[in-house]
């Protein structure tokens, strides 16, 4: 991510306050979107106060966008589940920073730039081990990773984090550090250019 652009914001837990949880993604079925709203319906259920708002150009799938529409009726969370659709790169900064958690609950996924983009804007993120960035994560230090097609795992770290203001906290300032580490454009390119620079010497001797 462009750390200059995401910048960090320090984060409270959110105490005596609906809890704001946020996804994103453009439109496919791996995107598993159905398992955050059943993670809502299973902590509302519990009287935990949560809501979830998800963006992504939802007219990339449609068929799978009605299908969340209807599973929205059918748990009867349709104050609690915003559809956003495409939205400007302000529009999604503005969403790092008015949101709590934010979760990558995709499924089978190569990679992903977005939990990055969050997590160094001060999020504390909830990440699928089933997508590549996962690989880079270290589960309760930088971030907190689940198994895929699980709502309960999903509701089972947002309640943690909600019961646990300090691990919140934690969680939101190393996994800012972490992104800042070793995401950055200048040390992706010092580490092209070392590779580079290895391979022509070598080629010289």
């Amino acid at each position: 991510p462009n750390l200059e652009h995401f910048a960090y914001k320090k984060r409270t837990a959110p105490i005596g306050r609906r809890m704001l949880l946020l996804t994103s993604g453009i439109f496919m079925p791996h995107r598993r979107f159905q398992d955050s709203m059943r993670a809502v319906a299973f902590l509302r259920g519990e009287g935990i106060d949560v809501a979830l708002t998800i963006i992504g150009d939802y007219n990339n799938d449609k068929k799978y966008y009605e299908k969340l529409m209807r599973l929205r009726d059918e748990l009867e969370l349709g104050d609690y589940v915003a559809f956003r659709g495409r939205v400007s790169e302000q529009e999604l900064i503005d969403a790092y920073y008015s949101h709590d958690v934010y979760i990558w609950q995709h499924h089978l996924q190569s990679d992903g730039l977005s939990p990055f983009e969050a997590a160094v804007c001060g999020l504390p993120i909830i990440v699928s081990r089933t997508s590549g960035c996962s690989e880079t994560l270290t589960d309760r230090v930088n971030g907190l990773l689940i198994e895929p097609k699980k709502p309960q795992d999903i509701a089972d770290r947002v309640k943690e984090l909600a019961a646990n203001p300090k691990f919140y906290e934690k969680l939101s300032t190393q996994g800012a550090q972490f992104v800042r580490g070793n995401f950055s454009w200048q040390k992706y390119t010092d580490g092209v250019l070392e590779v580079y620079n290895k391979t022509i010497n070598g080629n010289n001797q």
